[in-house]
């Protein structure tokens, strides 16, 4: 919990040596899901710290522990934010694969809210590459869900990617 904490305030390397500790604890342990919950963890940390090998190296690691127990939500999540690191190194045809193996397992789970994301990142990526049409088109099947669920910030966010399709 601490690392969550200073990951939160944004001191990623105190963050990093708690998750590291606990995911050593979770090992031995033999703790499955608290390892592939931790590896999550440290893969988000390397995320915000630009360390894209590193953090591909722990979303995987926790994507395989996922995928041995069966935790269909958690695998979309791993492979979302494996999505997320691709689109960041501006590799669009990786990083659109892995957004729709993410969101075929979220459809096929009804996980409107991590649909509404993925679809979100697939529009943007779309965006970046400046197909305006599926920009849009991604963007309004993410807004109809959020607004479904009522969440604000999802809402603007999408509303955003929309107004700079018109802003281009």
């Amino acid at each position: 919990r601490l690392g969550n904490v200073y990951f939160t305030t944004g001191e990623y390397e105190k963050a990093l040596n708690y998750h590291l500790n606990a995911l050593k604890i979770k090992e031995n342990l033999g703790d499955k899901k608290g390892v592939a919950a931790t590896c999550q963890n440290i893969a988000n940390i390397y995320q915000q710290q630009a360390n894209s090998t590193k953090a591909i190296e722990y979303y995987l690691k926790s994507l395989k522990i996922k995928e041995e127990l069966g935790d269909k939500k958690g695998i979309g999540n791993s492979l979302n934010g494996i999505g997320n690191i691709y689109k960041d190194l501006g590799n669009y045809k990786k990083a659109l694969d892995y957004f729709n193996q993410s969101l075929v397992i979220r459809k096929e789970i009804n996980d409107l809210n991590g649909m509404a994301y993925t679809y979100s990142n697939i529009a943007t990526i779309y965006g970046m590459q400046k197909d305006y049409k599926q920009t849009v088109e991604y963007s309004e099947k993410g807004l109809e869900i959020l607004e479904k669920l009522g969440n604000k910030n999802g809402i603007a966010s999408c509303l955003a990617i929309i107004a700079n399709v018109y802003k281009a």
